[in-house]
């Protein structure tokens, strides 16, 4: 049986992102297994082997479980299939109902740090999403991280990105209202139906401008993905979660050289290696090119489930050629494709403004 520093650990693996309900579930299942053979291994262990935790991931868990105050705020109920959290009331939903400004309708959305909800502004008269920090992941690096994701995206106005409206830290609580898109993520999109070539392209340009507007803000996303691209009933793509962003040419002290922080399906080899100080405009040019390569392909660039070995092919395989899965795809638009996925930054595109000229210039063609 999984002890209660095991389960504890699940929990806190589970809130933050890491892995998905199942994955804990099977990991529990694979340690009882283990110790009623006599190995009385730790749940963390179980899922390294497994794949789904590396050893930086595994590392900073235990360390915010070691810093976060025991509290009857849920208990974890599994069997073989799945791991549910069954939650009390906490402080965070005591908080919301105490609000007078804001009307909260309904939660659609929540990260390892953070919950998100459709909500309306009463002085203001519109609709908002309100994301407010999560309790138990309040250590000083998460808050400065939260609070930089607002004043960075505060200072973005462009049509095809998400805008920030206002900040709060009222007591220990912090919160920011930002726009309220009327959509669905690009990766529910994905899921639910290929697009065309052509439309893949004006997606990506849009995408591509916006981040390109960041970046002239000196501003990098680090964290492209289609979960973070908002699309508009009118199918207008819009950028959001700049959670991980950083400041181009500094090295924030909130993320440390080997601490790997993003999505590795479209992540880039300095970003999968930790190698922070590497990490530039270039960054997010792979990242929109791994997007873009499974819009038209619908696959990732590597297919592989279990982390450690996906970060191998991240760092030494070359991607299987687009054209060879979808024949459909011209050889210009691969040739794009291929060069934002380079390995090397000095093979790659320097920044997204050549990305957006050789993808316009196939567009003319």
């Amino acid at each position: 049986m999984p002890t209660s520093e095991d389960l504890e650990f699940g929990k806190k693996a589970l809130d933050l992102g890491f892995i998905q309900s199942q994955q804990l579930a099977k990991s529990i299942k694979i340690q009882k297994k283990l110790w009623l053979k006599g190995k009385k291994v730790k749940l963390y262990w179980v899922m390294f082997k497994k794949g789904y935790l590396d050893k930086s991931q595994i590392k900073y868990v235990r360390k915010m479980c070691e810093k976060a105050v025991p509290e009857e705020d849920a208990t974890i109920r599994y069997n073989d299939e799945k791991v549910e959290l069954v939650e009390k009331e906490d402080r965070i939903e005591a908080y919301l109902r105490t609000l007078t400004r804001y009307k909260i309708l309904k939660k659609i959305g929540e990260g390892g740090m953070s919950h998100v909800f459709h909500a309306f502004d009463k002085n203001l008269d519109r609709e908002i999403a309100f994301k407010i920090m999560k309790d138990e992941v309040k250590e000083d690096s998460n808050i400065t991280r939260f609070r930089r994701e607002a004043l960075l995206v505060g200072k973005l106005r462009h049509p095809n990105i998400v805008m920030v409206y206002d900040m709060v830290h009222d007591n220990d609580v912090l919160f920011f209202t930002m726009e309220y898109v009327r959509g669905s993520t690009l990766r529910k999109l994905m899921n639910y139906k290929p697009f065309s070539i052509s439309r893949s392209v004006q997606i990506i340009r849009k995408i591509a401008r916006a981040v390109e507007f960041a970046h002239n803000q000196n501003i990098i996303h680090r964290d492209l993905k289609p979960e973070n691209i908002m699309m508009q009933e009118n199918r207008v793509p819009k950028v959001m979660d700049f959670g991980l962003a950083k400041i181009a040419d500094t090295r924030s002290n909130i993320s440390r050289t080997g601490m790997i922080l993003g999505t590795l399906n479209y992540m880039p080899p300095e970003q999968a290696e930790g190698r922070i100080a590497d990490i530039n405009e270039q960054s997010d040019v792979y990242s929109l090119g791994a997007i873009f390569y499974e819009l038209l392909t619908q696959q990732t660039v590597f297919n592989e489930a279990k982390a450690n070995k996906l970060i191998i092919k991240i760092l030494q395989e070359p991607p299987t050629a687009p054209q060879k899965i979808n024949p459909n795809i011209p050889t210009s638009l691969q040739k794009v494709i291929l060069k934002s996925l380079q390995k090397s930054q000095k093979l790659r595109y320097k920044t997204m403004k050549e990305f957006i000229y050789d993808l316009e210039r196939c567009i003319k063609q």
